[in-house]
């Protein structure tokens, strides 16, 4: 699930397309099947990530019974596809570092 501001913008645009090719790739090696989910908040407000999210959240199960929930912003893209998308017993953040910090 993937939560976005303002897709109009064309940065976010080719941000979201550029995320989708490389969520796909990374999947695809580890045989995963998967249905991504974009939330959209539109307008001037603040942007409200965990809200997005957890309307999204509540509106995928509406249309199936999904099991497994990864949670993404459109500007953390992978790099390759070391990190293990899949479920575990316990919440996980899967962006532990990034380039923009060192990945410190």
């Amino acid at each position: 699930m993937i939560s976005v501001r303002n897709l109009v913008q064309t940065q976010t645009t080719d941000q979201l397309v550029d995320h989708v090719d490389i969520i796909s790739r990374c999947l695809s090696v580890e045989e995963c099947v998967f249905n991504p989910v974009f939330v959209l908040q539109d307008g001037d407000e603040i942007f409200n990530r965990a809200k997005l999210l957890n309307v999204g959240y509540v509106e995928a199960l509406k249309e199936y019974d999904y099991e497994c929930f990864v949670f993404s912003d459109v500007d953390l893209i992978p790099m390759d596809d070391r990190n293990t998308y899949k479920c575990f017993s316990q919440p996980r953040h899967l962006s532990v570092s990034m380039d923009k910090f060192g990945f410190r």
